[in-house]
């Protein structure tokens, strides 16, 4: 709610889907350390304008017996010219809270790229998990698998939990640039 007055464009909304368009513009984290609605982030979002397809899958990393899931998603966008994959996996699903939405903020949160920690890891935790063994990883890709700028697009990474009546579904949310909101609620059925 309070990250709410840094949605630049568009200036009043109702839903995550307003937010889903080339045009969505956010305020930017500038020196010496606030919210510059003069500086303004534009966003490729409406990449995300439809999830096509969502694939789940069982990994594993050598030397490391524990198995991991990875998701793709692809989405298009509305004029269905563009894809858009986004791949999030190297987590387990025991590491996934329970949840209903009104609580998604308190869901599994993980930055976009390699390694790298969820926003709100524990000191216990970070020392547990080091970066150069962390299995997590999140990354955007077009439709010839060329990486693409999670930043450019507008998004900083997802957010996870299971549902607490339905254990085999899961709640997949895409926050914006800097987290100022949500930009996508998927609720994928797991069949393993």
């Amino acid at each position: 709610k309070k990250k709410y007055k840094e949605v630049i464009v568009p200036a009043t909304f109702s839903s995550m889907r307003d937010l889903q368009t080339d045009s969505a513009t956010f305020a930017t984290f500038t020196p010496p350390g606030f919210y510059n609605r003069a500086d303004p982030r534009h966003t490729e979002l409406g990449r995300f304008a439809q999830l096509d397809t969502a694939h789940w899958r069982s990994t594993s990393i050598p030397g490391n017996e524990e198995n991991f899931q990875e998701i793709e998603l692809v989405f298009s966008d509305v004029n269905e010219s563009r894809q858009t994959h986004v791949m999030i996996g190297g987590w387990t699903q025991k590491e996934l809270p329970t949840l209903a939405t009104s609580q998604a903020n308190q869901g599994w949160k993980h930055s976009m790229g390699f390694g790298n920690h969820t926003f709100y890891e524990d000191y216990n935790t970070h020392h547990v998990r080091h970066t150069v063994h962390n299995p997590h990883y999140a990354y955007i890709t077009d439709a010839q698998h060329q990486w693409l700028d999670s930043h450019r697009l507008g998004i900083d990474g997802p957010i996870l939990h299971w549902d607490p009546a339905q254990p085999n579904r899961l709640h997949l949310w895409l926050l914006s640039f800097e987290r100022h909101a949500l930009v996508g609620h998927y609720v994928l059925e797991v069949r393993q």
